[in-house]
């Protein structure tokens, strides 16, 4: 079970350090983030290109709880690796889940996290959003009316 905790983070980046990395990753600051909408993790670098920060998207972890492990992982091959053609990423990635049937790392969030889920009530179509759009606006196909079929900010 997942603890939106700083002292849960730093427990789990101590713990999957060791049993996946061998202790390599260096320590960075842990925090949750309640903001994130389009993206389930990050690493911040300083401008020498050096890791200082991983931050977890609290919304996306609430949303899917079973992906913590592979969000933290993912960031922490960024602290080791942080080049920008992620060739060593998808390397380490890749060799991660071969050797764990556990992991499941991509180079991005296989689930992306929406906030609302649009249909037309004309055509059916239905897309996503991360916000909220403007009452005003119509479907793309046949500009018929919209109504929300799914909003995760209730």
């Amino acid at each position: 079970m997942v603890e939106f905790t700083d002292e849960f983070l730093k427990e789990k980046f101590n713990e999957y350090n060791e049993k996946y990395f061998n202790g390599k990753v260096p320590d960075v600051e842990l925090k949750w983030n309640n903001k994130f909408t389009s993206t389930a993790g990050r690493c911040w670098y300083n401008w020498e290109m050096k890791p200082y920060k991983i931050e977890i998207s609290s919304k996306y972890v609430k949303m899917y709880p079973n992906e913590f492990k592979n969000i933290m992982i993912h960031e922490m091959i960024h602290v080791l690796y942080p080049e920008k053609e992620h060739v060593k990423f998808k390397k380490v990635a890749k060799r991660l889940n071969e050797e764990f049937e556990e992991l499941n790392i991509s180079l991005y969030n296989k689930k992306h996290y929406w906030r609302y889920e649009y249909q037309c009530i004309s055509c059916g179509n239905s897309f996503t959003e991360a916000r909220k759009i403007p009452k005003n606006y119509v479907c793309g196909y046949c500009e018929g009316d919209l109504k929300i079929v799914l909003d995760n900010e209730k």
